[in-house]
């Protein structure tokens, strides 16, 4: 049986040189195709948390209309509940002003409060009223129903909360103030400035 030739040394060398190369491509081509997949999942995961976030918000933002609407058709029931009668007034705290000789609303935390008044009542009738200045007592107060802004329970029914009104960002929100005045002016004129109570 005849013998092959045995590779020379430099032969050897040269295969040996070529299957290393082959081989380190294979490496390099293999990290390669790991690293765009990792990075391929993790733009999947980034996209699927904003997916998520987007999904949050955008029920968030139902909610919030849905509340908006409610409150809106709560508030427009009250309106037409309380205003809707003809023998109805309406009138802001203003009207209270211990001191109306200037300029200033004295005496009323919450001047811009607007009130529901009876106009015309049995009141009228009653033993010694024979004219209608007999009616005017203080700030009207047999002919006060309630204040048209959102209040705790039993306060909407007093005709004094306006002089404290609600000061604390605890219990109340501000309708009117530096969003709408501008902060300057709010903060120069903070009568000017209305709250009402914060339903949690």
């Amino acid at each position: 049986m005849r013998k092959l030739p045995y590779p020379s040394q430099s032969l050897r060398f040269k295969l040996g040189l070529k299957s290393g190369i082959e081989s380190g491509f294979a490496l390099i081509a293999t990290i390669s195709v790991m690293a765009l997949v990792i990075m391929i999942a993790m733009a999947m995961v980034s996209l699927s948390a904003s997916v998520v976030r987007t999904s949050q918000h955008g029920r968030a933002m139902e909610e919030a209309q849905a509340n908006a609407r409610m409150a809106l058709v709560f508030a427009i029931g009250k309106l037409q509940q309380e205003m809707g009668p003809d023998m109805r007034i309406s009138a802001e705290a203003a009207i209270h002003d211990t001191d109306p000789s200037t300029e200033v609303i004295d005496g009323i935390a919450q001047p811009h409060w607007l009130a529901c008044y009876d106009s015309w009542d049995n009141w009228l009738n009653a033993e010694g009223v024979t004219t209608i200045q007999d009616t005017y007592v203080a700030k009207r107060s047999p002919m006060f129903r309630r204040w048209l802004v959102s209040l705790p329970p039993g306060m909407e029914t007093d005709i004094d909360a306006a002089v404290t009104g609600l000061a604390s960002d605890d219990t109340s929100v501000i309708l009117v103030g530096p969003g709408t005045l501008g902060e300057t002016y709010a903060n120069a004129n903070p009568n000017k400035v209305t709250r009402a109570f914060k339903n949690n």
